[in-house]
């Protein structure tokens, strides 16, 4: 989001950034959440969350 273009794009809805971790130590993996400006892990509650977002932007 530094780059003018890439907020521009983002901002317009013409592009989605996502951010994923995997901890290979633990098996765990995390996606960024803008809300919360952190790393999360990716639990059932989570998947479920990203699926519903995925859907409403396809709509």
């Amino acid at each position: 989001m530094t780059y003018p273009i890439v907020r521009q794009q983002v901002t317009a809805g013409a592009l989605v950034l996502s951010g994923w971790w995997f901890d290979i130590a633990t098996g765990d993996m995390y996606a960024y959440e803008r809300t919360s400006r952190s790393f999360e892990v990716i639990d059932r509650a989570m998947a479920d969350r990203m699926i519903a977002r995925i859907a409403a932007r396809a709509r």
